[in-house]
Parts: C-alpha cells; sequence; structure tokens
C-alpha cells in the first residue's frame, strides 16, 4: 500500500521468508506428489493434517515471496524452494456439499466463531469472484460457516460483511455489518458507544477494527492489480463521499457519489505504480489532470480504465462532458433519525 521498498527489503521480506523457511522443515511429499503438512492446530477448533488455516498461510507466503523478489529484484537462492511449494502444496480438503474443510478428515461441524479455514477467501483473496470458477467453492465455504452463527463474537460478523464486499454481495455485507453495531451480538460480549468492544471483562480490539476495514471494503478494495471505487455499497445508501483512501500501489483516492451514482474519482500517485482503476462509472468517461489537461489512458473493460501517472500526479475521472470541480468530501445525508455513532442521542 505504501511502496516503500525499504520497508519490504529490510523487514517484511526477512520476516516472511523466515516464516515460510520454518514451516518448509515440515512439509513432506506424500505419494500424490503433493507437498503436505503434518498434524497442526486450526485456532479453537482442532488438530488436523493439511490444515487449512496453515496451508493457506503457506501458499500466500510463498508466492509474496517471490513477488517481493521480483519487485526487489533480488537473485535469492531460496527462490526455488519457493516456487516448488506454491506450485506443488496440497489443495485444501473439500466437502462436495459444504466447501473447504478444517483439514483432512475434519468438517466444520459446529458453529465456528473465527473464520480460520475461510483466510484463502479473505483477506488472502487466493480465490476471487472475478473468476467465475472460484465462485461455487467461495459461496459453498462462506454458506457453510455463517449458517451455524451461535458461537459467533462480533469479529465474525464483521469478517462475514468483508467477505460479502468480495463476493459482490453488498446488500448481505451491510446485514451482517448492521447486525452487530445493532448490538445483536452474543450475552456475553458488549458493543461500547465509544465503539470499542468487550467480550466478558476482556477488550477485543480487533473486532472495532475489523468492523472498520468492513466499511472501507465497501468503498474502496485494491486485489490483483486493480482498484475498485465503490465495489460494495449498499442501495440502502445512496450516497456516500469520501477522500484519501490508501490502496495498492501507493495510490490515494477520493471519491463521491449521489442518488446511487459515482460523480467522480480522484486518484493520486504517490510512486508511480500502474493503475488500473474499476470506476464504476456508467457510459464514457474523461480522464484528466486536476487542472483540466488530458492524461493518457486507456479503456481495459467495462467501467475499467489504465491510466499512465508519473509519481506525484492525480488522475480526476467524470463522466464524458461533465465540469464537475471536486472539493473533496461532503457530508451526505443521514438516512434515519439516529445520532452519529459514538455522540450523544
Amino acid at each position: 500500500h505504501s511502496m516503500d521498498r525499504r520497508a519490504l527489503r529490510d523487514v517484511l521480506f526477512p520476516i516472511l521468508a523466515k516464516a515460510v523457511n520454518y514451516y518448509a522443515r515440515f512439509l513432506h511429499e506424500g505419494p500424490d506428489g503433493k507437498l503436505h503438512l503434518p498434524m497442526t492446530r486450526s485456532p479453537e477448533y482442532a488438530n488436523a493434517a493439511d490444515c487449512t488455516y496453515d496451508l493457506s498461510l503457506i501458499r500466500w507466503g510463498a508466492a509474496t515471496l517471490l513477488e517481493s523478489a521480483r519487485l526487489l529484484r533480488v537473485p535469492d537462492p531460496r527462490a526455488k524452494q519457493w516456487r516448488a511449494i506454491a506450485e506443488r502444496l496440497v489443495p485444501y480438503a473439500r466437502d462436495p456439499e459444504d466447501g473447504v474443510m478444517i483439514g483432512t478428515g475434519v468438517p466444520l461441524a459446529a458453529s465456528h466463531r473465527h473464520f480460520s479455514h475461510l483466510l484463502w477467501l479473505y483477506p488472502l483473496r487466493e480465490a476471487t469472484w472475478e473468476r467465475a470458477a472460484d465462485r461455487p467453492l467461495m459461496r459453498r465455504s462462506f454458506d457453510h460457516w455463517t449458517s451455524m452463527r451461535d458461537a459467533w463474537h462480533g469479529y465474525s460478523f464483521a469478517a462475514a460483511s468483508s467477505m460479502c464486499s468480495v463476493m459482490d454481495a453488498p446488500e448481505q455485507a451491510l446485514d451482517f455489518l448492521t447486525f452487530f453495531t445493532d448490538r445483536n451480538v452474543v450475552a456475553d460480549t458488549e458493543l461500547l458507544p465509544n465503539t470499542m468492544y468487550r467480550e466478558g471483562r476482556n477488550f477485543a480490539l480487533e473486532t472495532p477494527l475489523t468492523a472498520a476495514q468492513s466499511l472501507l471494503d465497501m468503498a474502496v478494495q485494491s486485489h490483483g492489480g486493480v482498484v475498485k471505487v465503490f465495489p460494495s455499497v449498499s442501495r440502502r445508501w445512496p450516497d456516500a463521499s469520501f477522500a484519501s483512501l490508501r490502496a495498492q500501489g501507493a495510490f490515494l483516492v477520493d471519491a463521491d457519489r449521489s442518488r446511487g451514482r459515482t460523480n467522480w474519482v480522484r486518484v493520486h500517485s504517490e510512486a508511480g505504480s500502474a493503475l488500473v482503476l474499476d470506476h464504476g462509472m456508467r457510459g464514457d468517461v474523461d480522464v484528466r489532470r486536476e487542472d483540466g489537461r488530458r492524461l493518457r489512458w486507456r479503456r481495459v473493460g467495462a467501467g475499467r480504465v489504465a491510466v499512465e501517472l508519473r509519481r506525484g500526479e492525480t488522475a480526476l475521472v467524470t463522466e464524458r462532458g461533465s465540469r464537475v470541480r471536486p472539493d473533496g468530501p461532503r457530508d451526505v445525508p443521514a438516512n434515519g433519525g439516529s445520532a452519529p455513532w459514538g455522540l450523544p442521542g
């Protein structure tokens, strides 16, 4: 998100390499020629061989190391092993009806507040809704997890909201999030007026942070080289406006929408990365600098443009012929009579 190559080179790359190399010592080749894990633990649920929780992190880690080495232009001698892991790691255990399992021979048989066996879906996004072939497994696995909610806590609803957002289900995403913010979670949890949350006597900071991320996933997503604006905003939120939300590629994104239509999108590049923008506007668009001069760009799909931005440049995308001159984020009309969140009624 920052494209800070020094942080990648000096901190992130070495730490991730150590983590993946540690796991690599336990991988073994099975009779199927795939790399397998011995018995490990799926957090707070069960032990399992070829545990989906671990496999998803190993697979993501190996792929991310290879991509990081490419970005850093580092000919790392360990890359051969990382590539073998990425290519030969065993697929996740699956049930034909219920989707991805906890591990080999271990189904999700009871409500589980964590989504440990769904990390590949979110946030790692190994499968994507844009690939039609991925959709049945994503939907089956998600539906099975969400069908049993008696052990869920606040974190579960927020995570489910984000999963819906990446599966093109904005109404369901808002339903999960508002179920949590309307304080419908189980009896031993409490959502406080200042947005903090606790389970019994323990404050669970990850829950409000995950709920905040659920909002961000409705407004901006960036994955696979594409920045999406308003990808999962409910029709019940016809107006929305934001500024300086950070996307992968070191882009800062501003956007505004009213009556269910996006009015404009503005993207500032901090690093000069290639930008593919899914702006979501209907019809033809203009792409120009803020001073009105044209930028080099091309259409790369329905609602998508590729823009050539140098470091420090900003692109403004509007409907063709529009003369809008955006100021910044605006206060949008409230949907109802509720006081602003966290403030006295």
